[in-house]
């Protein structure tokens, strides 16, 4: 949200110290996610590929001004200090501070292998736990590309939900004998099916058009990078990893809804 608020301002247009202010937040919010769960890696990749478009868009204005030499567009020769000073705090935002984040969300997991306080943190002691917490995390899952789980289902399977998950059945705590408590993992088809849709309808008009709206590239670039990672992974994958791609088929849905109603972003 935040790296597509940044992609709708221009250093050109605005003072260059309000466009860092989204891409602090999108840092932010990256770091947090990363320290939530590993996905958040692939989402920080997506969020390379937007960064990356956009000051591509703002070079070929660039180019464009200094070669017609327009009068209107002569403040675009600021744009060599505004791409450095822009990627300078990019590496705090992006780098440093998910860094840190991602580091200090480990502080209650270490108290219960004897932190005593936060200022150890800063210890080497405890950055080597938290380093060897890290490759034991990873050694599992690479471990688990042999398993046999009845309900693992490879990635191609998710959009159409050919094979959902069941995750309990129980019978302790019942109040009546004969029946059985459940809880199984599946999309709902008409938000899944009807996504898919879109979404192959959002790929074939931004590739369509000869400069693809913007929402589109977003939308199809967010998807992207929580999905297609999964196609190179060799380790069992089950359905609930097609969860966070879920969020974009539901954005697809609308941009086609809004293309269906005559409206266009």
């Amino acid at each position: 949200l935040f790296m597509a608020r940044w992609m709708q301002m221009s250093f050109y247009h605005q003072k260059l110290w309000k466009t860092l202010v989204p891409l602090f937040a999108s840092g932010v919010f990256m770091g947090l996610a990363i320290a939530s769960k590993w996905i958040g890696c692939y989402g920080a990749v997506g969020l390379a590929v937007l960064f990356f478009w956009s000051m591509a868009r703002r070079w070929r204005e660039y180019r464009a001004a200094m070669r017609d030499g327009r009068a209107e567009w002569a403040y675009a020769a600021a744009y060599p200090r505004y791409i450095g000073i822009t990627i300078l705090f990019c590496l705090v935002f992006f780098v440093a501070i998910p860094m840190l984040i991602y580091y200090f969300s480990y502080y209650w997991h270490l108290r219960g292998e004897g932190l005593a306080s936060f200022a150890d943190m800063f210890s080497m002691r405890y950055v080597r736990k938290v380093i060897d917490l890290q490759t034991r995390i990873f050694n599992y899952h690479a471990g688990l590309a042999g398993d046999t789980h009845y309900f693992r289902s490879p990635w191609y399977q998710w959009p159409i939900i050919w094979w959902p998950m069941w995750y309990f059945s129980g019978t302790a705590n019942l109040p009546t004998s004969g029946m059985i408590s459940s809880i199984s993992c599946m999309g709902n088809p008409a938000v899944w099916w009807f996504g898919l849709v879109a979404l192959l309808y959002v790929l074939m008009r931004a590739a369509w058009k000869k400069r693809a709206p913007e929402a589109y590239v977003i939308v199809l670039i967010g998807f992207a990078s929580q999905f297609l990672p999964w196609v190179l992974v060799p380790r069992s994958t089950f359905i609930y990893h097609y969860f966070a791609s879920v969020p974009f088929i539901i954005l697809a849905s609308i941009l086609m809804l809004d293309r269906l109603r005559g409206e266009d972003p």
